[in-house]
């Protein structure tokens, strides 16, 4: 009465499943451990710009022309590009706040992809209606798609997304400010 051997506990246990977020997400208790590595990877690309005198800008670029010659990885790596130092950390900034709460959601792999497609998203379109010979910079398309998908999970789960807005508007005066290409910022 009462009693298991041993194996019998243990195949027990390999068929429990461990508990998941409403996206499919396990649950973790902390992490962002991709949140942190893209913040990594913006920073660096930052200072080995810097470094290079803009050289690495000019590999990374979303530039119509060198698309159009077959460059494709330009489509996505301009998202992981800055214009001057405001502004990667204003891009810093948006990943920190928006990324922690959308991985915990999503999990790495969704999260880092869904900032990809963002970026892809922008980038496409960007390429598709922007004058032949045009070129972008930045990762604002991205963390526009960041924003944009936290403030529909935070919807759906009846949160506030007023810091979402607020986070949205200083991106936009920025962009304002120093000029921003609308083709990019079409593609949340």
């Amino acid at each position: 009465m009462g009693f298991q051997c041993p194996g019998c506990v243990s195949a027990g246990r390999a068929s429990v499943r461990s508990p998941r977020t409403a996206f499919g997400a396990p649950l973790s208790s902390g992490g962002g451990s991709a949140t942190k590595a893209l913040m990594g990877i913006l920073a660096l690309v930052y200072v080995l710009n810097f470094v290079s005198r803009g050289a690495l800008l000019n590999l990374l670029a979303l530039d119509n022309a060198a698309v159009y010659d077959g460059q494709f990885w330009r489509l996505l790596t301009y998202g992981l590009t800055s214009f001057g130092l405001f502004g990667v950390l204003m891009n810093l900034l948006v990943v920190w706040l928006a990324g922690r709460a959308l991985e915990s959601a999503l999990g790495g792999w969704r999260f880092i992809a869904l900032y990809l497609a963002a970026g892809l998203g922008g980038a496409s379109l960007f390429f598709l209606f922007a004058p032949f010979g045009s070129a972008a910079v930045g990762a604002s398309s991205a963390v526009v798609g960041l924003l944009s998908a936290n403030a529909i999970i935070k919807v759906k789960g009846k949160e506030d997304i007023r810091p979402d807005i607020g986070l949205l508007v200083l991106l936009v005066l920025y962009s304002v400010l120093i000029g921003f290409n609308s083709f990019g910022w079409i593609g949340l």
